[in-house]
């Protein structure tokens, strides 16, 4: 869920005037650089460093790619879809998260899906009936969460990726793998400037039609490195 308005407008001032009394501002992407020139910041203050969990998947990844994680899900390069799935706008509500659950039956119809399930979600499918149908569609793809080398190496080597996850929508900028955001909007909106993230929400009419738009392929994005860029 979006944070309240009044509350991200208060908190924004307050960042805001608390920036007026440091001498050098750090930057975690190119947009809080123009920000800060447009409140008045002098260039010379403004150091743009990325962000530190984009430089552990860059010293992570070679090792992460090394490790014997597809033959695990019997899964190929290219051929399957990873599922990360736990905020509460999507798990809380038996409703929408039956409705992702036969989204992914749909999508699995098309592609082998692998989905890593986060605690607060599997008591979810449990409470709303739902385990039964997940373990019945995807079986042994239905795992406990994954230690995040693994995670990196799934992500990098699959076709897709659906996740309401900040964090994953970032880290698939450095693979290059597509990713699909199964929220109505996004935090890391330089996802989307870069090229590889689509913010779909998680109607099952929009997620099945979008994972069929993804070729095999890795995509191009704009800045393949994503945030990661010292001043």
């Amino acid at each position: 869920m979006a944070e309240p308005l009044a509350f991200r407008v208060v908190r924004g001032g307050l960042l805001v005037a608390a920036s007026s009394y440091f001498n050098i501002l750090f930057g975690t992407q190119r947009s809080a650089d123009e920000n800060l020139l447009r409140e008045g910041r002098l260039h010379d203050k403004i150091c743009f460093v990325g962000k530190v969990m984009i430089d552990m998947l860059l010293r992570h990844r070679e090792w992460a790619l090394q490790r014997p994680v597809l033959e695990r899900f019997d899964a190929a390069p290219g051929e399957y879809v990873l599922v990360t799935l736990h905020r509460p706008r999507n798990v809380d509500d038996a409703a929408k998260l039956t409705a992702i659950v036969e989204a992914l039956s749909l999508v699995r119809e098309r592609l082998s899906v692998i989905f890593p399930v986060h605690p607060r979600t599997r008591n979810r499918l449990k409470e709303f009936g739902l385990l039964e149908r997940a373990m019945d569609l995807l079986g042994a793809r239905l795992r406990e969460l994954l230690g995040h080398l693994e995670l990196l190496h799934l992500m990098a080597r699959g076709r897709v990726v659906l996740t309401d996850s900040g964090g994953i929508q970032e880290e698939t900028t450095i693979p290059g793998v597509r990713c699909l955001t199964l929220r109505p909007v996004t935090e890391r909106p330089a996802t989307v400037t870069v090229g590889s993230n689509w913010v779909i929400d998680s109607a099952p009419e929009r997620v099945v039609p979008e994972v069929e738009r993804i070729p095999g392929l890795l995509i191009a994005v704009s800045s393949p490195r994503g945030y990661h860029h010292l001043c």
